[in-house]
């Protein structure tokens, strides 16, 4: 039986003139939705920008020497303009007690959404900074040059980035002499050039040794397997053939440490400090090991060196740690030491490590040395593990006396995978704002610059 539909209802169950209405919107609403995804990311782009302009223009007002507020805001103003051709606002303000920040501004008109009728506003970033106080900055550059920072390029990235540093600490400094700098490279072991410290009453250097001993000869023992992690990984071979060998090895500036608990004490006191020419597995050598600088403001010098830097050795930060410590201390080993931290004085250790502790204070009497060796008593993955928690503990130690010793510690990690050892990093900061994790040469270029823009007089960007 046929049906004949009313006029009404054929018009409700129709659905070929409801298309296109239903297209334009979703069209409309997706339209709106790109619009806004394109135009917020040009605003994060621009206000990035402009984030960066302001760093450099509060930084640059900070270091120009200048104390009335429009000339700072002169500087500002030309500090943006030479980085910019855009139409910027730039404002700088001053306070009483000796802050500064610079605010750069935009007008922003939408890429898209003013079709949807959103006219746009402001974009702005803001920066902070203190100006000088005129204070003296001493400060101890404590550089990981173990055998693993020559891989991936880290260690030109580190010479780099000091470089940089130095470079900043420089021209802040701008040759008033208020700002010296320390280098003191490290492994097992930290070394100091022979000729320089000849006879000091300080010092007991390390006796010639001659030792024997049989090398595994790869190619004529069998059953030969890898064993031991990370840094103390070695080759045992259950059928090895040995050669002999001999050598006499004299001594060439390196440096154990002290026992009795001197090792935890920056100064002479009485009780020299334990050179040696031998060490077990130690690979402290004037091939390896690039010699310590105490203070200087001899800035051409304090970058031919860190230009110079050797690699080579095993993980130990307690004996950078204590170096550095040591050269802002005002008691010898070194002859030129800081003035200890006051209102006058600043004392700051910047410590870099590209991975964790490896070795640790072995307590044995080997070879008839004095001091302590900074080795494990025996190659293992138990042994080093228990390094680690072993050589951890006395680094946050360390940490701790030298901060309770007025000393501001600025660490970073360099490409640090281990969590524990991030954390040990983390902790040792004075603060949290003194931790950098650069996890790339671009991170460690940005972080140094950033800490060398800090130091003098406390000219740094406020967060």
């Amino acid at each position: 039986m046929l049906v004949k539909k009313s006029l009404s209802t054929r018009f409700i169950c129709s659905t070929s003139g409801a298309f296109a209405p239903i297209f334009a919107i979703a069209v409309l609403a997706l339209f709106a939705v790109i619009g806004v995804a394109v135009d917020y990311s040009y605003m994060l782009n621009k206000k990035s920008k402009y984030g960066n302009y302001a760093d450099a223009a509060v930084l640059a007002a900070a270091v120009s020497g200048k104390t009335e507020k429009s000339e700072l805001e002169k500087v500002a103003m030309d500090t943006v303009s030479a980085l910019s051709s855009e139409v910027l606002t730039t404002k700088l303000e001053k306070t009483d007690d000796g802050r500064i920040s610079v605010q750069v501004t935009s007008q922003y008109k939408p890429l898209i959404m003013q079709v949807l009728g959103y006219k746009g506003g402001e974009i702005s970033a803001i920066a902070g900074s203190l100006l000088p106080t005129g204070k003296k900055l001493n400060l101890a550059l404590v550089l990981d040059t173990t055998t693993s920072m020559g891989k991936e390029g880290k260690i030109a990235s580190l010479k780099s980035a000091a470089t940089t540093l130095l470079n900043t600490v420089e021209k802040l400094d701008d040759g008033s002499g208020n700002a010296e700098v320390s280098l003191i490279p490290f492994a097992e072991y930290t070394r100091i050039e022979p000729a320089d410290y000849k006879g000091v009453d300080w010092l007991r250097e390390g006796k010639p040794y001659t030792r024997s001993w049989g090398v595994v000869n790869l190619s004529k023992s069998t059953g030969c397997t890898k064993t031991g992690i990370n840094e103390s990984a070695i080759t045992v071979c259950s059928k090895p053939v040995y050669d002999t060998q001999t050598y006499t090895w004299v001594w060439e500036g390196c440096i154990g440490s002290r026992r009795d608990g001197y090792h935890k004490v920056p100064g002479y006191h009485g009780r020299k400090m334990e050179g040696f020419a031998f060490a077990p597995r130690g690979s402290c050598r004037n091939y390896t090991t690039t010699p310590m600088m105490e203070l200087t403001d001899d800035f051409d010098l304090l970058k031919k060196n860190v230009n110079n830097l050797m690699i080579g050795g095993l993980t130990y930060i307690p004996s950078g740690l204590i170096w550095g410590w040591r050269s802002l201390d005002p008691e010898e080993p070194f002859k030129k030491g800081a003035e200890k931290a006051s209102n006058s004085v600043n004392n700051v250790l910047v410590l870099l490590t590209d991975g964790s502790n490896s070795q640790y204070l072995s307590e044995k009497t080997q070879y008839n040395y004095p001091g302590y060796y900074h080795v494990l008593d025996e190659i293992s993955v138990a042994k080093e593990k228990e390094a680690q928690v072993i050589a951890d503990k006395l680094t946050s130690e360390l940490c701790t006396l030298i901060k309770n010793d007025g000393i501001r510690i600025i660490t970073v990690a360099f490409k640090v995978t281990d969590v524990k050892t991030k954390n040990m990093l983390t902790q040792c900061a004075t603060s949290s704002d003194d931790y950098y994790n650069a996890e790339n040469p671009a991170a460690l270029e940005t972080a140094f610059d950033k800490i060398g823009s800090g130091l003098i007089g406390d000219i740094r960007l406020t967060k």
